[in-house]
């Protein structure tokens, strides 16, 4: 009880509380997407300020210095076109959700030899027990700074998962991180439920009972 009251102070503070901002990255602000050519770019692409094609989320400060310092001055990609940071429709090339994520850290001459994160902090759904994306097998996720592992959902569908139940309720600090010279494409798909038992398993929890109410009865008679 008492670490529950010291958590909602703590958040009382800090404004940390809510559910998680733009978390799938499907509701970018693109008010101020403009006309821009790359540099060393053949021809001019859309482009927007990092803060508002990726709101809600907290880029690091290595990553804005490196962006900036390649000649993106502080923007991202939007629509399709190479870039150190783009968001694309995963329907084409289009500028229409559901949007997927790429980062190539090979485009910056100037990288440094160090990680960068997407980060934000929200609250975990009470019924949720995994977090889902699609495309990539190597992306990061972690909570209070703590690594999860990586689960491939299905054999013939390039879905990943990281469990979160043991975070459900809670309010966390959730981040991708990004290793040095690597690419990644990933569509994050938010928050899975945990799935509630199909009507065989209803069936067997319900006979298991029946079988121990019998036994109970059954020992208490022969006494």
């Amino acid at each position: 009880m008492k670490k529950t009251l010291l958590a909602l102070w703590l958040a009382g503070l800090t404004g940390w509380g809510g559910e998680f901002v733009n978390l799938t990255f499907d509701e970018p602000d693109l008010t101020n997407v403009r006309p821009f050519k790359a540099p060393e770019a053949q021809v001019e692409r859309h482009y927007a300020p990092v803060e508002e094609v990726f709101q809600g989320w907290t880029i690091s400060q290595v990553f804005l210095d490196e962006l900036n310092r390649s000649g993106f001055q502080g923007l991202a990609n939007v629509g399709g076109g190479a870039s150190i940071l783009s968001l694309f429709s995963v329907s084409g090339g289009s500028t229409t959700p559901p949007y997927a994520v790429a980062v190539s850290h090979s485009l910056s001459p100037y990288w440094e030899r160090s990680a960068f994160s997407l980060s934000q902090m929200g609250l975990v759904p009470e019924n949720a027990g995994a977090l889902r994306w699609c495309y990539d097998p190597n992306l990061e996720v972690y909570v209070n700074g703590k690594p999860l592992q990586n689960q491939r959902v299905d054999s013939l569908e390039p879905l990943w998962e990281v469990d979160v139940g043991t975070y459900a309720g809670q309010e966390v600090e959730l981040s991708l991180e990004f290793a040095a010279g690597t690419f990644h494409h990933f569509d994050l798909m938010g928050f899975i439920p945990v799935p509630e038992p199909g009507p065989n398993a209803l069936f067997l929890i319900g006979g298991a009972m029946l079988l121990a109410g019998h036994r109970t009865r059954r020992g208490r008679s022969s006494r």
